[in-house]
Parts: C-alpha cells; structure tokens; sequence
C-alpha cells in the first residue's frame, strides 16, 4: 500500500519546536544550564509585545528591549559570572544562524553580517503574526524557559515573567527544592517588579518628567516602592513608581508624596533645607504640580498605597 503523505505540522507546532532547537552553547557539563543569552533576549521581545510597546515585527535594539534582558541577567548571573551582552544574541538569532529574524540591519538599513553593526532585525512574518495571540507567547517562553535553563532558574524565570507555572510531578518537586531558596524566588520578584515599573512607565521620573536613556541601552530611573516591602507593601505594579536616584531617595525619606488625583504634596519648611544654583528648581517648586505619567502608560499608583506613605512615610506640611 502507498503510504500516505505525512500530516504537516500546524505553524504554532513548528515555531515551537523551532524555539526547543536554538543553536546555543552546551552547558559546562554539570548540568547548569545552556548559554542564556538567545532564549533571554527572546523573552525580553514577548514581553515587549505583550506590553503593547512592540507594534510592528521591526525590533530595534532600543533601552527597552536592552533593560528587559538585563533584568532576567541577575537570575543566571550566579551560574554565568559575567554581565550579559544583549548584542550577541540580537545579531545571531538572525536569517544566517537560527533564523528567528527575516532579517538584521545596520543603523542606515542595509544588511548587517556582524553583531557590531545590527541595530535593528526584523522578526520573522510568521513568528511576529503567531506572537500576536497571548496563548502563544505564554507557551513560547514556557517552552524558552523548560528547555534551556536549570531548575532553579526555571521557578525565578516563570515568577519574573509572570507565568503560571506548568502543572505536573516534575513541577511541584521543583517547587518544593526552590522554596527553600528565598534568594532565587526574591530574584524572580524583583525582575517583575522592576520591569513592569521601569518600562511601564516608559522610563520617566514620576516627580520631574525627566527621562533619559543612552545608545547602549542604560537609563536613569529606578522601581521605588510606594508602600516598602519591609512594611508589607506588594511587589506589584499598583505599587511603584519609576524615579530618578535623588527622587527616589527623597521619596523615601518622606519629603515628598502623592495625594489621591497625583497632584505633588511637598513636606514643609521645618522638614529640609536645600540650596540650589540658579536657575535649578527646588524641590519646593513642585509642589502641588501633577506627577509625570507617559501618555502611553495605563498604569496608576493604588489609592491605598498612596495613603499608607502620606500616613506613615510623608513628614507632612
């Protein structure tokens, strides 16, 4: 009898077992894990796209994509020993290696053959139109994450995205041998929270509007809690706010805070003394001004959170 034609594989299938075979360093034979450096830079993309800040399949090396994989680093950094380089995968996940992008481009968009010169790809037209649907994303970093990092890593990296975890035996043991390490699960936290803050709100000071980022992908703001985590205050998005270094501090110290429509309330007089050259601003000069959200950001501090530092960290007027 002829045999019949094989069945094709439907795309999602495809693209899946395609993200399982990257072409990645082999671990150092002890079982650590793979290289990180491909499979973190793409699920720094998901994540771009599922925040809305990736419209289109032309993905450019901006701060935004650089900052999201620089905060998974501190999860394999143990395991690694060296600061993570996001231009190395960017340039190889490209048409000549893994094929993930359709193409890589240099700054004038001609083609680029190095990793020095790619500062924009272009995601393969498949791929880009199966990342549009949510369950795919979540099945491509849970297949990211499952295939090439150790188990420990696994538990951090599904916490930092804000996965759920894979049900299963295998599963519920990885849980309870992690549990006992509060580092990796306070790694994990603190990656969520701090990219959902600092790209949520676009980079931008809460207190002075300022936003700044380099070529290279730094930036000046920081995730500050609104309510502390030492005071029970949640690592969640409703309770942060992105600040400058002297903002955030000041924050802290409560000579600055929020009331319920955002408006600025300054501590008073008796609280601080500044000195300040011309034509600099005080800190004084923001008060009852309306804080700094990006146009493009849905997100908005928790009215309860707001209360609890007016109450327990703001000096008062």
């Amino acid at each position: 009898m002829p045999k019949s034609p094989p069945i094709p594989c439907k795309p999602e299938e495809t693209w899946l077992s395609r993200l399982g075979r990257l072409n990645v360093a082999p671990d150092r034979g002890d079982g650590r894990g793979c290289a990180p450096h491909k499979p973190l830079l793409l699920l720094a993309m998901m994540q771009m796209v599922a925040d809305g800040h990736l419209s289109t399949p032309r993905l450019e090396l901006s701060a935004d994509l650089v900052f999201r994989f620089q905060n998974f680093w501190p999860i394999v950094e143990p395991r690694r020993g060296n600061k993570g380089d996001a231009t190395m995968p960017f340039h190889a996940l490209g048409p000549q290696r893994d094929g993930i992008w359709a193409a890589t481009l240099a700054s004038d968009d001609r083609p680029s053959t190095s990793r020095d010169t790619t500062k924009c790809v272009i995601i393969d037209p498949e791929l880009w139109s199966l990342l549009q649907a949510q369950d795919f994303r979540r099945r491509a970093a849970t297949c990211l994450i499952s295939t090439y990092f150790p188990a420990q890593e696994q538990v951090a990296l599904f916490l930092a995205c804000d996965l759920p975890f894979p049900s299963g035996a295998e599963l519920a043991a990885l849980m309870t041998r992690t549990l006992s390490d509060n580092r990796l699960l306070e790694t994990g936290r603190n990656a969520r929270f701090r990219g959902q803050i600092i790209t949520g709100y676009y980079f931008t000071c809460a207190l002075t509007g300022y936003r700044l980022t380099t070529s290279s992908g730094a930036f000046i703001v920081e995730a500050a809690h609104i309510r502390p985590v030492a005071k029970k205050g949640p690592n969640e998005r409703t309770n942060g706010l992105a600040l400058t270094p002297d903002s955030h501090w000041m924050f802290d110290e409560g000579l600055w805070t929020l009331d319920d429509h955002y408006r600025i309330m300054i501590a008073g007089k008796q609280h601080f003394a500044d000195s300040i050259p011309a034509p600099g601003m005080s800190l004084r000069d923001y008060d009852g001004r309306q804080a700094h959200f990006d146009p493009r950001t849905p997100i908005r501090p928790a009215a309860e959170n707001l209360l609890f530092h007016r109450e327990q960290v703001f000096r008062g007027r």
